[in-house]
């Protein structure tokens, strides 16, 4: 089952791409992120790429299933 979730909880509030947002300079601010700079959005673009974040139609993630088939992700 797929969940959906936004760009901002991605570059700014999610725990668990942290470490690689960091390896690859993705600033950690929004504005920062999706600014003009050029280098930024290729980051950004490398690094959903590379964690298989992105569909062609609409940004979602793939979660393991749990109990009762609900799903969260993990913030």
């Amino acid at each position: 089952m797929w969940t959906e979730i936004t760009i901002h909880h991605i570059l700014t509030e999610c725990r668990q791409y942290t470490e690689a947002l960091d390896q690859l300079n993705i600033p950690t601010t929004l504005d920062a992120a999706l600014g003009p700079n050029a280098d930024s959005t290729l980051q950004i673009l490398s690094f959903l790429r590379k964690y298989e974040l992105y569909d062609l139609k609409s940004l979602y993630v793939k979660h393991p299933k749990k109990k009762k088939n609900t799903q969260t992700h993990p913030t």
